[in-house]
């Protein structure tokens, strides 16, 4: 996603709604960089190839990475000596696509399926959101009451179905069967409407019912909307845009993201200063202490898994998994 997400509150709004539809089982430790990294916790099953052999011996390709891996009830940091066994536990980071489709690799009972889901509203979150979704196991239908915009729409992804009508009529929810959606997502400027849509989708039995809510006076009753109406995730655009201009125009040069189990460690952010001793190494050449991982880099506005040949510049953003004493020293390394 592109530097649009600084102002446009909408394409925010969308990532956060895609988080869940992309990777249900995406853990809470945040995605990073506009969601173009994001974290999502594995189980190692039974009949896995990846058992047994050590990571070196394994190509994820180059947008997954294994930042720590739990294993009767100890937290290990890989290498690439690290053999996995079964019934890991791995928590990885990458390209959300990587992710969802490495599911069946480290669990082949985990089948992918194609995927329903059903928008109400043709705005700019519904265009952002589609987007997003443009892996064709996504199954795409919206329902719009304006016919311009239809016709837009349609012309911008003709791969989708376009539905030129009010989801606020019961009838046509029953119609186009939302009971059986994998998703419906309420995204249009009308709150009450919005609210309306999803209460009755839930009816339905829609399996995850997406709300998004337009109005600051509906800000402190998010939580209980969530609660009283079923509904499985509540987006606001304002605080959506709030939180990511914290997170993500901040200068601070160190962040704390979450701590490990059993306190064994840290994942943390640091943006590289003007003066750092790291600016024009490649990340292999920075010799951080054994039990640090490098999951992700920021760099000019893309994100990605990081490899050993990347070159650091000022102001790039690291994510870092590493013990508590070895943090002391990447810090140093890295900072100065």
């Amino acid at each position: 996603f592109g530097i649009d997400l600084f102002v446009n509150p909408e394409a925010i709004c969308a990532v956060e709604l895609a988080k869940a539809i992309r990777n249900p089982s995406r853990v809470a430790i945040e995605d990073f960089a506009k969601g173009q990294i994001e974290v999502q916790k594995v189980h190692l099953a039974k009949g896995s190839k990846y058992i047994n052999k050590s990571l070196s011996e394994i190509n994820f390709g180059a947008d997954l990475r294994i930042g720590f891996i739990e294993r009767a009830g100890s937290v290990l940091i890989p290498n690439g000596d690290t053999v996995l066994a079964e019934a890991d536990y791995l928590t990885v980071f990458g390209h959300p696509e990587t992710l969802f489709n490495k599911r069946e690799k480290f669990d082949p009972k985990q089948k992918i399926d194609s995927t329903s889901v059903v928008l109400f509203g043709g705005g700019e979150t519904t265009i952002s959101l589609i987007r997003m979704l443009s892996n064709p196991r996504f199954k795409i239908r919206v329902i719009e009451k304006n016919p311009q915009q239809c016709e837009v729409l349609a012309n911008l992804f003709p791969h989708i179905a376009v539905i030129h009508g009010d989801a606020t009529s019961l009838r046509l929810l029953e119609e186009e069967q939302i009971g059986v959606a994998d998703y419906f997502v309420a995204c249009t400027k009308d709150d009450e409407e919005n609210i309306l849509t999803c209460i009755q989708a839930s009816k339905l039995g829609a399996a995850h019912v997406q709300l998004v809510i337009n109005k600051g006076d509906y800000d402190k009753l998010l939580d209980t909307l969530k609660d009283d109406l079923n509904i499985e995730v509540v987006v606001s655009p304002r605080i959506a845009m709030s939180d990511y201009m914290k997170r993500y125009l901040s200068n601070q040069a160190l962040t704390e993201l979450a701590d490990l189990p059993n306190q064994s460690g840290q994942i943390y952010q640091l943006i590289i200063p003007h003066d750092s001793p790291s600016i024009g190494k490649k990340i292999q050449e920075l010799a951080l202490p054994k039990g640090t991982l490098v999951v992700a880099l920021l760099h000019k506005f893309k994100a990605k898994v990081p490899s050993a040949e990347d070159t650091l510049i000022t102001d790039d953003r690291l994510i870092i998994i590493s013990g508590l004493d070895e943090k002391k020293v990447v810090l140093k390394k890295l900072l100065g």
